[in-house]
């Protein structure tokens, strides 16, 4: 297991560029149901569509939504929520995950940092805010222009 994701849980995509390997660090370590919400019956990670749909009401209604509404489990909602965002990402749109955020905060999770060169540029709590409400505003423009 690749040791930047002990005791973390990251999407896919995300797994692979750093490690190599798009299998779960949690994989055959259910508890009850299936380990990972967003696997298929081969094991290979897929995207949400569902939680997609989700991201992209909240994008056209021009809103954010907390990482609680989307109905997923805790310790899978980042993984799964970032594997959308990449998956964006490489079909040339916006970070669609910054709608995404904590209701502590107001703005999306530390997981959202790591996504892009972008996202770990920005370091201190002002270069993040620039930088979210900027994605944020690409998103919101993107969705009203475009169906899905």
């Amino acid at each position: 297991m690749c040791k930047l994701l002990r005791g973390t849980v990251l999407g896919g995509r995300l797994r692979e560029l750093i490690c190599g390997s798009r299998k779960s660090p949690f994989a055959g370590k259910s508890e009850g149901a299936s380990p990972l919400p967003n696997t298929n019956e081969g094991g290979k990670e897929e995207i949400r569509w569902d939680i997609r749909e989700k991201l992209i009401r909240a994008a056209k209604d021009k809103r954010t939504i907390y990482y609680s509404e989307l109905g997923i489990n805790r310790r899978w909602v980042g993984g799964i929520v970032g594997d959308i965002s990449i998956y964006e990402r490489e079909q040339g749109c916006p970070l669609l995950s910054a709608v995404v955020v904590r209701k502590d905060t107001k703005m999306p999770g530390e997981g959202f940092w790591g996504l892009t060169y972008e996202t770990q540029s920005a370091k201190t709590g002002v270069d993040r805010r620039n930088f979210w409400e900027s994605e944020l505003n690409k998103v919101y423009d993107y969705w009203q222009r475009h169906d899905p």
